[in-house]
This record gives C-alpha cells, sequence and structure tokens, in this order.
C-alpha cells in the first residue's frame, strides 16, 4: 500500500520535491540564503505552485521582510485559497508587520479552513490573550491544546488565561 500524494507537492517533479524539501530544512535550520536560492529556482520553474510561495513568505517572515512575506503568502492563498497553514503564515506575517487586526481576521478564516489544525488555533489564543481578550483566548487555546495534546505552550496558556477573567 502506497502513501497517498501530498497535495502540497501537486505539480511538482520528484526533484522539485526534493529541493522544496531542502528549501524548508534550510528555512528551520536557519540557513535562509540556501532557502531562498533553492526557492528562486523552484519559483522560475513553477511559478504558479502554493507551496513554493508559502516558504517564499516564510523565509522572508523570517528576514522580517514583511511586505515580501505578506505579497508571496497572498500569490499563495490566490491558488490554494482554503490553505489554512499559508493563512496561518500570512496571519503571522501581518502580526510582526504590526497588522493586528488583519492577522486576527486571517488566524480566524484558518480556524474555519482547517477546525482540526491546531496551530491556527493557537496563535489566535495566544495573540488574542496578549491583547486582552481572554474569554476568545480561553477557548482558542482549549481547542489548539485538544487538538495538540503535546503542544505544550497550549496547555500552559490556556491553563493561565482563565486567571485574566478572574476564574482561579
Amino acid at each position: 500500500m502506497t502513501a497517498a500524494p501530498d497535495p502540497r507537492m501537486h505539480g511538482l517533479s520528484a526533484s522539485e520535491r526534493d529541493r522544496l524539501h531542502a528549501a524548508a530544512r534550510a528555512i528551520r535550520d536557519g540557513q535562509l540564503d540556501a532557502a531562498d536560492r533553492l526557492l528562486d529556482q523552484l519559483h522560475r520553474l513553477v511559478p504558479r505552485q502554493a507551496e513554493v510561495l508559502r516558504l517564499k513568505g516564510i523565509a522572508a517572515t523570517r528576514r522580517r521582510r514583511f511586505d515580501d512575506a505578506i505579497a508571496a503568502l497572498r500569490k499563495a492563498l490566490a491558488l490554494a485559497p482554503d490553505d489554512a497553514l499559508a493563512m496561518n503564515d500570512l496571519a503571522s506575517a501581518l502580526a510582526q508587520r504590526g497588522d493586528v487586526d488583519e492577522a486576527l481576521t486571517t488566524w480566524r478564516q484558518a480556524c474555519v479552513a482547517a477546525p482540526d489544525y491546531p496551530m491556527a488555533w493557537f496563535n489566535l489564543g495566544r495573540n488574542l490573550q496578549q491583547l486582552g481578550d481572554s474569554a476568545e483566548a480561553v477557548r482558542a487555546l482549549e481547542q489548539a491544546a485538544t487538538l495538540a495534546p503535546d503542544l505544550l505552550p497550549a496547555h500552559i496558556l490556556a491553563g493561565d488565561a482563565p486567571v485574566h477573567l478572574g476564574r482561579f
């Protein structure tokens, strides 16, 4: 029995998938120059591939080039409008640029698009809590903790948020 193909890799050859995985590892390891080179090559080969654009957005966010990140992530979402990962990454870039209201709206959209994706719930809850909206933060953080029992920060914040509501 073979595994189902990853829809994020749609339209990529085996060598292009390998390069995309190498770019993701480079981003993870903080090797942003290497990631950018790989992603630029891939983008020239497959300019309308959403995952390539999403990773370009992540790399730009890591470099604190928020306008570039947001542009790449919006292009990714134009190609894959229901991609909760891209929405989550877009919301993070928006929040870091200071567009908090749009970021919260985008995290909420990610939670609707993929209600079983814990990071969108976590990021929504964490940011709501930082803004003092503890009631909605509790719900979002509890959902993140339920979906990802091993996501310790979600449990910590979910336990802390009710205190801000006076529930000890």
